[in-house]
């Protein structure tokens, strides 16, 4: 979720950006704010994102733990048996074990740059049910301009603003139906 942390900072960045641009370009258009943390913490999909991770990732690191395993178990039944060993099955064990060793690094590659993808893809759903809910109420309200916030910290006054934080929640539970879906 860091990913979506910093996607999130740097939407909130460039949307303050166009937020001052507003203030200037278009007189009194109204406001409004969805406090992303609380969004994500409340969200079912992004719960159900967050558990569909854990648990796919959990199966990989698995699969690594069992790759691992069996090049340790390798290493020892050849420490153990080295000494009467002849010189060519010495050889073939530990060429058996480079390529072991190789095995894991791979794999372990392969399930990292993996993991970062289907990481990005639901964090690309989860923040794409979350623009639409808000699009939504900002057209059938009326507001000019709705601000993504990340924390209170990231705003500097917001008297006027409206926090639909909340009903954004609620146009996401309506609408979610299990629909955030991973590469598998």
């Amino acid at each position: 979720m860091k990913i979506l942390a910093l996607s999130l900072a740097s939407v909130a960045l460039v949307v303050a950006g166009f937020c001052l641009w507003m203030q200037f370009s278009v007189p009194h258009a109204s406001v409004a704010i969805v406090r992303v943390d609380e969004v994500l913490a409340k969200y079912q999909g992004a719960m159900d994102a967050r558990s569909s991770f854990v648990k796919t990732t959990g199966s990989w690191q698995s699969n690594i733990d069992t790759l691992k395993h069996e090049l340790h178990q390798m290493m020892m039944d050849y420490e153990h048996d080295r000494s009467s060993m002849s010189e060519s099955v010495r050889q073939t064990m530990e060429e058996a074990i480079r390529r072991k060793q190789a095995e894991v690094e791979d794999y372990s590659r392969a399930i990292e740059e993996r993991a970062g993808k289907e990481q990005a893809l639901l964090t690309e759903s989860v923040v794409n049910h979350i623009h639409r809910a808000a699009d939504q109420l900002g057209r059938n309200r009326g507001y000019g301009l709705v601000l993504a916030v990340q924390d209170d910290a990231t705003v500097l006054y917001k008297q006027d603003a409206v926090d639909i934080t909340n009903e954004v929640l609620q146009v996401l539970g309506q609408n979610y139906r299990g629909e955030l879906r991973t590469t598998k």
